[in-house]
């Protein structure tokens, strides 16, 4: 790493540390104090921000699309069927769920997680021109300990086919880790 970038990334970890969010490399993003960390894509500018989670992306292509981290520690331990009802309550209020399912026994092992939920919430309005539309938000939510761990990708319906496998491979890139 050269002594410029070495010092940007001091910088940035300084810049961020209200949020103990810090820049492992150029796309890799790592919350020591959730103990978390998601590798952006291409194309996506990855930032933090504590109003909306602890990390938010947003798709430079085609302008609608986020991915959004958050991260938060519960007092008590309820089931994840309850903490995903409540979240969709809250972030979801208005939508439809189309679809949902608990994670495979594989997806729980490779991100360290206790445990997974999916699902998928269809928003369908009318646009500027009057015209039927529809946004799509497919969420992951993870349990460990007593942290949850929620990743929501939105998007506009017409615009996920040319975006989905950058989705795909943020959300997979997902891993929680007790050493970071």
């Amino acid at each position: 790493m050269s002594m410029k970038r070495h010092i940007l990334s001091l910088f940035i970890v300084f810049l961020f540390l209200s949020t103990i969010v810090s820049a492992e490399s150029d796309n890799t993003f790592v919350s020591s104090r959730y103990k978390c960390s998601i590798q952006g894509q291409p194309d996506w500018l990855m930032e933090t921000s504590p109003q909306k989670g602890i990390l938010v992306a947003y798709n430079h292509v085609d302008g609608y699309s986020t991915i959004t981290l958050k991260a938060f520690t519960l007092t008590d331990v309820p089931s994840l069927n309850v903490i995903a009802d409540k979240i969709s309550q809250s972030d979801f209020n208005g939508w439809v769920k189309i679809g949902g399912k608990y994670g495979s026994g594989n997806d729980i092992f490779i991100t360290g997680a206790s445990n997974k939920y999916e699902s998928v919430y269809q928003k369908i309005f009318l646009n500027d021109k009057g015209e039927k539309s529809s946004n799509i938000a497919a969420v992951a939510y993870y349990f460990k300990n007593k942290n949850v761990y929620v990743i929501s990708a939105t998007t506009k319906s017409f615009t996920y086919p040319s975006i989905k496998k950058d989705i795909r491979k943020m959300m997979k890139s997902f891993y929680i880790d007790e050493n970071l």
